[in-house]
């Protein structure tokens, strides 16, 4: 036993039991709850006192074991361990000082002979050894406490016990470990003020300490996190990754380590953490790796968000430069044919979309037949299908929205594309409906293979391609029917205008309608002239019609009356203009309304039939023919009104519509101006600039 070296560490773990009286047992897990540590080194600090015969065990149960100090040791633990020790009477005179104890208090060894503890040692205090004493002698009371020297410079701890002629108090001097412990609980304040988990693990890979923070990261109570294995909160390929790192810390190839790996907390629930270690040796000499954690799941979450946001700000770079190139495309194109495929051509070529194509909408057989695609591989012949009952196309053409589908073969012809086209490789696609003006010219459908593709974002920009194709087609048709000479002209007749009104229509009732001027957006002016009769039937349409605004009598006649109408959605006039027609002239007499239509040829009538039945459902057309218009010398008024501004042309048909131009005048400038929602300076500048270009062309051969 004499060759048996007491370490600070074990002198602690004695100083548990000298707070106990002799013979006191105690478990594995009390004395690690009294010395702050883990189960697991206070069991190995134990059996070694067990070995060096300092204390004394047995086992209880199948796996429990006690420890004891056995009674009457104290003093000769001190004397073993070669302690600085002093033997006092029980009234605390001191009868025996040894070398260690002479040399550790600085005082020659005769004067403390005889001498009261108190009187010879200043340190002591008799107002806290007496008590002491007085318990010891009475109870068998062993007494461990620190004290600060200020003589001495250091820490002193002292030990007071009963032992079989007297008393026994040994000294140690302590200031290394009572520097160390105050380091070390400044060090826990910082480690428990800290947002960041810190852990101490010991050679065997068992936690010895964690802080609150790493134990609310991983759902676990403190308690049950030290002495346990950090595979309790760690895979398999962690723990031996960290291991890795352990060994390359010890031999001191590495200071520190750092990896990024998957917590597992109680719940079994992972969190995403990074945590960076090195390795310490405590007074013992046992080497315990420090690891600093911090969670990263919300730094991942930013920087997949950032990354995102660069691959969706990259996108919509590249879909803008897209978006310029078909605007600039259309522009200059002087067929429908050739606005379609020079689209198609600019999506598919482009690095966001593989395949587009275009085509006609046929409510009334319920298909759509794509005729212009892109790449040509898509050959277009094999493309008729029926997607109006169900999908993204019925959806586009009923709401004239734009629709995304994450299923492109919910608008793949049934036979499929042919051989050359890869469908297997398409993420999604988007249908957009080509419309100007309320108009539904067709869609146009693009596919792309990007993942996550149509954000938000990317929406707003192809959505906007609609309405660019649209106008392109729409001025087309128009410029096509105001150039041709072949008109074709339907007629038509709508029964049961009274049901329809909700009146009773009177007998010699007649409305006749005008003009119909767009104001912008869907606000409209249309003007009319009615008998007394016909003014009835007028005002019940506004109550009966939601979208009609207003009625405003611009001016009572004895025969005829001019009316004023404003309108809150495109009128059929506006529906029928977007494909190239014109409606010359509308009648309401007899409980009937009346239309005749001129169109292109080359448009077809089948739009406008469509129009017709869409907007009244009692409509029959009565007659159509096709004739030349008869030649004029000089330019064409078309030709004139085709030099003007939309604004210019609206400015001129409201002032005609409104009378401006009769005499006297039914509307002034300001009333029209006011009408359509502008200053009467705007209104007069765009009439001086319209009525300059007609009186222009008008004698441009003069």
């Amino acid at each position: 036993m004499s060759s048996f070296v007491v370490t600070d560490a074990l002198r602690e773990t004695l100083a548990v039991f000298d707070r106990q009286r002799p013979g006191t047992p105690l478990t594995t897990t009390e004395v690690a709850t009294e010395l702050d540590s883990g189960r697991r080194s206070t069991f190995e600090k134990l059996d070694r006192l067990a070995d060096g015969g300092y204390v004394a065990t047995k086992a209880v149960g199948a796996r429990g074991r006690v420890w004891w100090l056995p009674v009457g040791s104290a003093a000769l633990v001190d004397q073993l361990a070669e302690a600085a020790f002093l033997t006092l009477d029980p009234d605390g005179r001191v009868r025996y000082v040894s070398e260690p104890a002479v040399e550790l208090l600085s005082l020659p060894a005769e004067p403390l002979l005889g001498s009261t503890v108190w009187e010879c040692i200043p340190e002591f205090d008799a107002a806290e050894l007496v008590p002491q004493i007085d318990e010891a002698m009475v109870d068998g009371t062993t007494t461990s406490a620190e004290l600060r020297s200020a003589r001495l410079g250091c820490w002193l701890q002292y030990r007071l016990a009963p032992t079989e002629s007297g008393l026994g108090l040994s000294l140690r001097d302590v200031t290394e470990r009572m520097v160390r412990e105050r380091r070390l609980e400044r060090y826990e304040l910082i480690a428990e003020a800290v947002d960041d988990g810190i852990y101490l693990v010991d050679q065997t890979g068992h936690f010895t300490m964690v802080n609150d923070a790493y134990a609310a990261m991983t759902g676990y109570d403190r308690d049950e996190l030290l002495g346990a294995h950090v595979s309790l909160v760690a895979d398999e390929q962690t723990v031996e990754t960290a291991s890795e790192y352990d060994e390359l810390l010890r031999a001191g190839d590495r200071e520190t380590g750092r990896i990024e790996a998957d917590l597992v907390r109680k719940d079994g629930g992972t969190v995403r953490a990074e945590a960076t270690f090195a390795v310490l040796t405590d007074a013992d000499g046992q080497v315990e790796r420090v690891g600093v954690v911090r969670d990263v799941s919300d730094r991942l979450r930013r920087e997949r968000t950032l990354k995102r946001q660069r691959r969706e700000l990259a996108a919509l770079d590249s879909l803008n430069t897209v978006a310029r190139k078909v605007t600039n495309s259309v522009i200059e194109q002087s067929t429908r044919q050739d606005v379609e495929r020079a689209v198609c051509e600019v999506l598919a070529g482009s690095e966001s979309y593989s395949l587009a194509w275009v085509g006609d909408v046929d409510r009334a057989s319920g298909t759509v037949t794509p005729h212009i695609s892109a790449p040509t591989t898509a050959a277009t012949e094999s493309l008729v299908s029926d997607p109006l009952s169900t999908g993204p196309i019925r959806r586009a053409t009923h709401t004239g929205t734009l629709q995304v589908t994450t299923s492109p073969a919910s608008i793949t012809p049934p036979d499929g594309w042919d051989a050359h086209t890869d469908t297997g490789a398409f993420r999604s696609a988007a249908v957009i409906p080509v419309v100007h003006e309320a108009t539904l010219y067709g869609i146009l459908c693009v596919y792309t293979e990007r993942e996550a593709a149509f954000s938000a974002a990317e929406r707003d920009v192809v959505d906007g391609l609609g309405e660019v194709v649209g106008q392109a087609i729409a001025s087309i048709e128009r410029k096509r029917a105001l150039m041709s000479d072949e008109v074709v002209e339907l007629e038509f007749r709508l029964s049961n205008l009274g049901s329809l009104l909700g009146i009773e229509m009177p007998a010699d009732g007649r409305v006749e309608i005008g003009q119909t001027i767009p104001l912008g957006g869907d606000e409209f002016l249309v003007y009319a002239t009615a008998n007394d009769a016909g003014v009835e039937i007028v005002e019940a349409a506004e109550s009966a019609l939601d979208h009609w605004e207003s009625v405003d009598l611009l001016e009572a006649g004895p025969d005829v009356h001019h009316l004023q109408v404003r309108l809150s959605e495109p009128p059929v006039s506006a529906k029928i203009a977007a494909f190239g027609g014109s409606i010359q002239q509308v009648v309401f007499a007899d409980d009937m309304a009346q239309f005749v239509v001129h169109t292109d040829p080359g448009t077809g009538v089948r739009p406008v039939i469509e129009v017709i039945d869409e907007t009244f459902n009692t409509t029959e057309l009565i007659r159509r023919r096709q004739f030349t218009r008869s030649e004029a010398t000089g330019p064409r008024s078309d030709d004139a009104l085709q030099r003007l501004t939309d604004r210019q042309r609206s400015v001129l048909m409201a002032a005609h519509g409104g009378g401006y131009f009769d005499q006297p005048r039914r509307q002034s400038g300001a009333e029209i101006a006011d009408t359509m929602d502008i200053s009467t300076a705007t209104f007069h500048e765009h009439l001086r600039a319209a009525m300059r270009k007609l009186t222009t062309s008008a004698f441009a051969d003069v």
